[in-house]
């Protein structure tokens, strides 16, 4: 089936399952489950051991994570970085939006999310999610790099792409990014050719650095 740019879809109904129920045990009272918080951490720390190699193993561990303790931040990031692993993009915006939800001042959920609207052509979203991301953590060399891209693919003007290329080439050392912020590090438009491709784009290449899963905090 060929997925146009933006388009979101179910990975499967049992996903879909899943992802209603890691939102539902939360109704459940603790007269009816004693919640075990420091179960729940060992559980998504041995699910973030597992990504991005296996999500399956991974989801089954954030199952019981969640069932243990409901609502923890890191376990939802980690259950979007398994699908993400898995192509389950709509899955994988669900989950790190609750976790983006559960923890506001934590950037890498909206970089995670920027990084889903980035793989599926949803440049105006990703765009969105990493400038909020980058407004929690102004100097994240990744968030730089990927907001940069993304102004790029949109056409924004160099104007807006030099101030983040100017920044990330205080800190970034990789040949193949030093060339490419370089070509987008001065503002005038007519210096550099527009639409250079990066380095890295979506979908991730090899050695790429995938979204981050986290351990609980």
């Amino acid at each position: 089936m060929t997925r146009r740019p933006g388009e979101m879809r179910f990975c499967s109904a049992a996903a879909v399952l899943l992802i209603a129920a890691l939102s539902l045990i939360g109704c459940q009272t603790p007269a009816a489950r004693p919640f075990d918080r420091d179960l729940a951490v060992r559980l998504n720390d041995q699910a973030a051991a597992e990504l991005p190699e296996h999500p399956d193993t991974a989801l089954k561990l954030l199952a019981e994570a969640q069932a243990a303790f409901p609502g923890l931040p890191a376990v939802h990031n980690n259950v979007g970085v398994a699908y993400l692993e898995k192509g389950c993009y709509w899955e994988a915006a669900v989950a790190f939006r609750q976790a983006s939800a559960a923890a506001p001042g934590d950037p890498q959920p909206l970089y995670n999310l920027g990084r889903t609207f980035e793989m599926v052509g949803n440049w105006p979203l990703a765009a969105s999610y990493y400038e909020q991301s980058l407004r929690l953590s102004p100097d994240k060399l990744e968030t730089m790099e990927s907001l940069a891209r993304v102004y790029v693919k949109l056409g924004r003007p160099r104007s807006d792409i030099a101030p983040l290329a100017q920044k990330a080439l205080r800190q970034e050392m990789r040949p193949e990014w030093v060339a490419w912020l370089s070509r987008y590090a001065e503002a005038d438009a007519e210096a550099t050719p527009t639409a250079e491709p990066s380095p890295a784009g979506p979908p991730p290449a090899e050695g790429e650095a995938a979204p981050a899963p986290l351990e609980d905090r």
